[in-house]
């Protein structure tokens, strides 16, 4: 069963206008990559003045280990429908609460090149004690069930979304408060399962410290992987003295392959943390995304080489992505009038995004620029064929019978 999560609102459409003005203007904004070349529309029409914005979609699949249904909130990448991408994929406990913020925001960076494109799977509580946690206590009788829901993330969950979406061997796992406790205990009973972990506000005293005597007892020499941990706390007095213990451990162990973080937020709530914490630590994970001016003034090459040490770092393949190759292309064809060269970085746009409509455009422009009226007009039909709605193609071609 699948319904539309939407919020109602005008959305901007930004469309691709003439490209030797634009240049001008995204050079200022170079390290921002806030580029709306494959920018479409992927509203519906709610009426004559308004538009639907979706931001998910909801997903209910049934799980044999829970014995039961759950609910899953999707958030892709937009325009994800149109492309053959893959995306690292977050896993967000707590999914009514946190799925809105935490797509807004992972779209926003995405958009500006700060973190890649992701997709988000939001999970929808039946029982968070039961779920999130490894013991059963005495005056919370649900409580202890998180193995069995750690089976169920491994075995049903993480398969059907690799299954049923375009994903990237790279999974976050995300958990607030008892999501956070959950968290922890994952990455000590199986942390391969995800390659970064964020425990937000965790309540680690939980048990009589019981993750904490855990981590003690079980936190491995090594991790197989480069591993991430984003840990944070807010104003909460109560949580400091596990929090501490739990820190301790972790530096005087200090594994190999697991990189710890903890940041505090003193003048934030238990609840106000999330959103901010969030931000803080997807920024960590992808720390090492975005490039320098310096490498970007250096070509093609050094893009070369920057993306071959973060795919090493993250541990699967990063391929250049579409808008960085557009991006290097324009340079070299209007900055440093190299129209071969142009030619040279697009058609190695088109070959790794062959789907996409944008790579034609371009192509079609710097054939133009090159006078070769024919194979501009090839590819701008093959840009429209692709992407109806590209305004700029379907100009270009009556212009140029």
């Amino acid at each position: 069963m699948v319904n539309n999560l939407t919020m109602d609102e005008n959305y901007l459409l930004i469309k691709k206008r003439n490209m030797k003005k634009f240049y001008f203007l995204f050079v200022g904004l170079l390290l921002s990559f806030s580029l709306a070349f494959h920018s479409n529309i992927y509203s519906q029409k709610k009426g004559k003045h308004s538009k639907k914005v979706e931001i998910g979609e909801s997903i209910k699949i049934s799980s044999k280990i829970l014995d039961e249904d759950r609910v899953l909130l999707i958030s892709k990448p937009i325009n994800s429908q149109m492309f053959d991408y893959k995306y690292p994929v977050i896993y967000l406990l707590d999914g009514e609460s946190h799925f809105r913020h935490v797509a807004s925001l992972v779209h926003y960076l995405a958009s500006h090149g700060v973190i890649p494109n992701m997709l988000v799977v939001g999970i929808r509580n039946v029982n968070r004690d039961r779920d999130f946690t490894p013991t059963s206590i005495e005056k919370i009788k649900t409580t202890g069930g998180a193995d069995k829901f750690l089976d169920f993330l491994a075995d049903e969950l993480i398969p059907y979304i690799d299954k049923n979406f375009n994903t990237e061997p790279y999974r976050i796992l995300v958990g607030h408060s008892l999501g956070g406790v959950f968290a922890s205990y994952t990455l000590l009973k199986k942390p391969e399962l995800f390659n970064s972990y964020m425990a937000i506000s965790p309540y680690l005293a939980f048990d009589n410290d019981f993750v904490v005597n855990m981590t003690q007892e079980k936190l491995p020499e090594s991790f197989a992987n480069m591993t991430n941990f984003f840990m944070t706390l807010a104003d909460e007095k109560s949580y400091l003295p596990s929090i501490e213990q739990y820190k301790s451990i972790i530096h005087k162990k200090n594994p190999k392959n697991l990189n710890f973080n903890f940041k505090s937020f003193e003048d934030e709530s238990h609840m106000t943390t999330p959103h901010i914490s969030f931000y803080y630590g997807i920024k960590s994970i992808f720390e090492k995304w975005q490039f320098s001016e310096e490498t970007y003034a250096k070509g093609l090459p050094a893009i070369k080489e920057h993306y071959k040490k973060l795919s090493a770092a993250l541990g699967y393949n990063v391929e250049i992505p579409e808008d960085v190759l557009n991006m290097l292309g324009y340079n070299e064809l209007y900055k440093n009038k190299n129209t071969d060269k142009a030619l040279e970085i697009f058609e190695m746009n088109a070959q790794k995004y062959p789907n996409s409509w944008n790579v034609y455009d371009s192509l079609a422009e710097a054939y133009l620029m090159k006078t070769e009226k024919e194979k501009a007009m090839k590819y701008y039909k093959k840009s429209l064929k692709l992407n109806p709605d590209n305004e700029n193609a379907e100009k270009m071609l009556k212009k140029l019978k």
